[in-house]
């Protein structure tokens, strides 16, 4: 579950910085690993909501958990 997380917020993120930026990003993870402090650093820096986009993407794949269960489906 935490991989599809960091995948969607990954994606969002891209979608909302410039394409510099995100080349910048995608260097420094290449370089350092993406659960490098540095890595953190240029995420709060660029993405001041960077904390609500992340619950955000949480609670949409626990919503999409709770979906693809027979239990979830009978809602």
């Amino acid at each position: 579950m935490t991989t599809l997380v960091q995948k969607n917020l990954m994606l969002r993120i891209m979608e909302m910085i410039s394409r510099e930026d995100a080349e910048l990003l995608e260097a420094l993870i290449d370089e350092k690993g993406a659960d490098a402090p540095e890595v953190r650093a240029f995420l709060v820096e660029h993405i001041p909501n960077l904390d609500e986009l992340l619950e955000e993407e949480v609670s949409k794949v626990k919503q999409d958990l709770v979906k693809a269960t027979p239990a979830g489906r009978e809602e």
